[in-house]
């Protein structure tokens, strides 16, 4: 039996509404799109594009501030064997999806599966699979890359609304989180060759002049590598400004971002109470 497929795509205002019309593929068998609209403190008075009021799109406006926060509504809405976590500024490939769909058809076990994008700020990936428990050096997650088994957010599992565009203070890592802690709980990931979709711009993975997004690393490292996090941290700054003054200034952000991670994240990366 085919596997369905939710497309959540998250967006902000009247503008992130008209990205996501001009995104939208035509209709295909077992596809849907769940669109979560943010409008805090606003109600919508402009009618839907018509290219969204389709039978196989469903959007939610919420009053609501926060990417996870939006992400999590999306996934709240979310009824398809296979949810892919998309944003309104990517152009899907609909050959990326079917052979993503049917890897997960292939691989009954497999619960997170970390794909590829491409465009003009396109990363590097390996050319072959592997263990997103053992990922090879200078690899990091995007939000845009990753699709779940249904199963994942059944156990409970929700984005952290301290991380992420919007939250309090870390403004980035809430999808390298979000995984780290399915895979704690003994979920299945791996990173496929498959590539899903294009997206052109400065994605929020390159931070270098971003504190918040500095600090969102800093604080993954309390989770991640606790007790030798200060060197790690000092390694990594390093590698991104090679003056003094600049690796210090990366560095302090750093030790921040690990503080505030020691206070609010279990060892696991689960928020504390």
């Amino acid at each position: 039996m085919s596997l369905t497929l939710d497309i959540t795509i998250c967006t902000y205002g009247h503008e992130g509404l008209m990205r996501t019309a001009a995104m939208i593929l035509p209709p295909m068998p077992g596809v849907r799109y769940i669109v979560s609209w943010q409008m805090p403190g606003e109600t919508a008075t402009l009618p839907l594009p018509p290219e969204l009021s389709r039978a196989d799109i469903i959007v939610s406006q919420i009053d609501s501030r926060g990417l996870s926060a939006n992400r999590n509504n999306a996934i709240s809405l979310a009824s398809a064997d296979i949810i892919y976590i998309a944003d309104d500024d990517i152009s899907i490939y609909h050959e990326g999806l079917r052979a993503m769909l049917d890897t997960f058809e292939a691989r009954p076990q497999l619960d997170i599966a970390a794909l590829r994008y491409d465009g003009t700020d396109a990363k590097r990936y390996p050319d072959t699979t592997f263990d997103l428990r053992r990922p090879p050096r200078g690899y990091y997650l995007s939000s845009i890359e990753l699709c779940f088994r249904r199963r994942v957010f059944d156990s409970g599992l929700r984005f952290s609304t301290l991380l992420g565009i919007g939250a309090p203070v870390l403004g980035a890592g809430e999808e390298a989180n979000i995984v780290h802690r399915a895979l704690c709980r003994g979920f299945v990931g791996r990173f496929l060759p498959i590539t899903i979709a294009r997206h052109d711009g400065l994605s929020t993975g390159n931070h270098d002049f971003n504190p918040r997004a500095i600090m969102a690393e800093g604080a993954s490292h309390s989770y991640l590598n606790r007790y030798l996090a200060p060197a790690k941290m000092l390694v990594a700054a390093y590698r991104h400004k090679k003056s003094l003054s600049a690796t210090l200034r990366y560095y302090r952000f750093l030790l921040k971002g690990y503080v505030y991670g020691l206070r609010h994240f279990r060892r696991n990366g689960d928020e504390r109470p």
